[in-house]
């Protein structure tokens, strides 16, 4: 909760400047951080689209998140025409795949809106990888890393930020405040977060191999005795 929640509440409303009304991409929204993301802009006020890695997750999103519209992103390439189909532009986007999702996602923002990015799980491996085959994609997707031209930023006042919570973490001050904006405000103290699946401790090793595999939504929680 800590972590994750004040990732979703800096990133969205910190440097995001989400309020109501706001318009806001969530991508990877039925992980930890975006599942704090969509209750924070429930709280506030703000229309979401909550973008999935795959159709399982849509159950999941409309249940708890009902004002969330998801939706199931596209492959790499063709996610800029997808984002064109919906036809949404966003004051927010909270950023978390990286690559061409990420640039796609830019190219939706509205002028004066902010992309917050703060992870590249698609970009830089995935989930659900592992060994030489996790090199092979590594490489071509480095290569194809994002180049952001600010000169195309500025006629719409636009700002790009790169967030890791561990540079406020000796901010003692700062973070009191934050912490207690993120569950009165953010709506983070209203019910506990989403657990999607628990394993004892003797599974521990399955519990890794769920969350690194793509399928988990909400919290993987293990339990000891």
């Amino acid at each position: 909760l800590l972590v994750q929640g004040l990732t979703a509440w800096h990133g969205l409303v910190v440097l995001g400047n989400a309020k109501a009304g706001s318009s806001v991409l969530v991508h990877s929204a039925a992980g930890g951080v975006g599942c704090a993301a969509l209750q924070i802009c429930e709280t506030l006020g703000c229309t979401s689209v909550g973008v999935v890695g795959s159709d399982k997750k849509i159950g999941f999103l409309k249940e708890r998140y009902p004002s969330c519209t998801p939706l199931v992103r596209s492959k790499e390439r063709k996610y800029k025409k997808q984002l064109d189909e919906v036809g949404k532009e966003y004051d927010v986007v909270l950023e978390s795949l990286g690559g061409r999702y990420l640039t796609a996602a830019l190219d939706h923002v509205e002028p004066m809106g902010r992309l917050v990015h703060f992870g590249a799980t698609h970009a830089y491996g995935g989930t659900g990888v592992d060994g030489l085959l996790k090199w092979l994609k590594l490489i071509p997707n480095y290569l194809a890393r994002p180049l952001l031209d600010p000169g195309k930023m500025v006629p719409k006042n636009q700002a790009v930020f790169g967030f890791n919570l561990i540079w406020l973490t000796e901010r003692e001050d700062e973070l009191t405040v934050e912490l207690n904006d993120m569950l009165t405000r953010g709506g983070l103290n209203k019910r506990p977060p989403a657990v999607g699946r628990t394993f004892p401790f003797s599974e521990l090793p399955a519990a890794v191999d769920h969350l690194r595999s793509g399928d988990s939504v909400g919290k993987v929680v293990v339990t000891v005795d």
